[in-house]
């Protein structure tokens, strides 16, 4: 390094209470560093006090961890964290790798881990794509869902004798258009009534459509 850093935080992070940050604390100070702030949160919560931590830091700081771990779940997340403290020339030491993005070796090694996360990704986009190729050969649906079955077909053809196309598309959360499309496809030659309207009198409004599109 050019000089002397001005201002060397620990960061140790436990994620329950009858979890001992003297570990990871000892190891900080082995390390030399002598401002150490221990949070108790779990690898998915939110880490108040990182961040703050980060905030406060300026150009010429360090940031030591003992384990990659401790800052992040994923490598994307922790590159990120790395890259946004280099732009804003903040150090970051990490105990158990020996990486020291002050030095040109821990600059090197990010920069590899950042290689081989993005490598990851295209290998995982690219097993994706073979996949969905492969299941549209077959003829395999690809997709959500269908969220009405021809069990609610049938079900819709009984309850349309008493029931409106409007109350049965409103308790399904569908269309009444949809639900209309899926009792003409699976009605076949039955009929299909003519729904009782107000005052004895019946109404077309809720008969399904016969006509095809």
């Amino acid at each position: 390094m050019d000089g002397p850093l001005v201002n060397v935080v620990g960061y140790a992070r436990i994620s329950s209470a009858d979890q001992s940050e003297e570990g990871q604390v000892d190891a900080l100070r082995r390390a030399g560093v002598s401002r150490i702030a221990v949070e108790q949160a779990s690898g998915v919560a939110e880490r108040p006090l990182l961040d703050e931590l980060l905030s406060d830091l300026q150009a010429g700081d360090a940031l030591a961890v003992t384990e990659v771990s401790r800052l992040g779940r994923t490598v994307q997340e922790i590159l990120l964290l790395a890259d946004d403290l280099r732009r804003r020339g903040v150090h970051l030491r990490i105990l158990n790798l020996g990486i020291d993005t002050g030095t040109p070796a821990g600059e090197l090694v990010l920069t590899l881990m950042a290689g081989l996360a993005k490598f990851e990704r295209d290998l995982l986009r690219e097993r994706q794509r073979r996949g969905i190729e492969a299941a549209r050969k077959r003829g395999k649906h690809l997709g959500r869902p269908p969220v009405l079955t021809a069990s609610h077909a049938e079900t819709a053809i009984s309850r349309l004798q008493t029931e409106s196309l409007a109350a049965l598309a409103s308790e399904w959360r569908v269309s009444e258009r949809t639900l209309s499309r899926l009792v003409k496809k699976h009605a076949g030659d039955r009929p299909l009534p003519l729904l009782p309207g107000g005052k004895g009198k019946s109404k077309r409004r809720g008969r399904i459509d016969m006509r095809v599109d």
